[in-house]
């Protein structure tokens, strides 16, 4: 799995990383802010091997564990049905 910091969209842009796995991107992890919470959040965007649909896979606190959610969705989209139907 790699991990690659990409370029902002705007200055005030939370940080994003794209997840790929042998060259193909899987999705993304982005930083995130709820409410006043003092966190940091990270939210996981999966892309799904067939149809291609971004899918939100939810918030954590844990970067790497998101990381990892990414391509365990890629590898296995069906365990993740809840958020894809």
């Amino acid at each position: 799995m790699d991990v690659r910091l990409m370029r902002p969209a705007s200055r005030t842009a939370l940080p994003r990383w794209e997840v790929s796995l042998d060259g193909v991107v899987l999705g993304w992890v982005q930083q995130q802010k709820i409410g006043r919470s003092s966190s940091v959040f990270y939210k996981a965007t999966g892309i799904h091997p067939v149809t291609g649909a971004h899918v939100n896979l939810e918030n954590s606190i844990d970067f790497e564990e998101r990381c990892e959610t990414v391509v365990d969705f890629h590898r296995r989209p069906m365990e993740y049905a809840r958020f894809v139907y």
